[in-house]
């Protein structure tokens, strides 16, 4: 009996810890789609690099840098839920535009100097800027015109969105409050 208990406690424990090492766990539901901690901890380093990279390059701007350290996990986590409503209510149309738009904006010169800026700045891969930072940021914009287009205003539209939206936070210590992301 203890062996068999050992031979499922084992492969269970190394299965939880692989689980919370690669962040493969909810930090929050919006609407049914899961907010898996891996994207808060990745948007995080990318900030805490740029944090460092900032005050080794520019004694300058170490007061603004840290100006803005603060609690990032809060910070991400309200817009990766915000980013989950906007890619929800953008038309198909819009959504399909967004790579295209951002393909648009980068010519071949540009796109190799901003690959590299990227990896200086944020330590971070083309790709995963693109989905982390470019990509909601286009769709924002892309929505924002679609609600403006329709004679909404977008502030108003984001706001009753989100706090018509079923949002559950796994990650203490918050709680979503309306439309906001709140320490308990």
């Amino acid at each position: 009996m203890k062996k068999i208990f050992i031979y499922i406690l084992i492969p269970a424990i190394f299965l939880l810890l692989v689980i919370v090492g690669m962040g493969w766990f909810p930090a929050a539901r919006v609407d049914g789609e899961t907010i898996l901690y891996r994207d808060v901890k990745a948007i995080v380093d990318v900030a805490e690099h740029f944090r460092e990279t900032a005050q080794t390059q520019n004694p300058i701007l170490e007061g603004l840098v840290r100006d803005i350290k603060g609690d990032e996990r809060q910070a991400v986590l309200e817009e990766l839920i915000i980013q989950n409503v906007v890619n929800k209510n953008l038309s198909l149309e819009a959504r399909a535009s967004a790579e295209v738009r951002i393909d648009e904006a980068l010519n071949d010169q540009d796109r190799a100097n901003t690959e590299r800026a990227v990896r200086t700045l944020y330590g971070l891969n083309f790709k995963d800027f693109r989905k982390y930072f470019l990509r909601p940021q286009v769709e924002e914009i892309l929505l924002r015109e679609e609600v403006e287009g329709g004679g909404g205003e977008y502030p108003i539209w984001l706001e009753e969105t989100l706090s018509a939206s079923n949002i559950k936070i796994y990650f203490l210590p918050y709680e979503w409050s309306s439309s906001r992301l709140e320490r308990k």
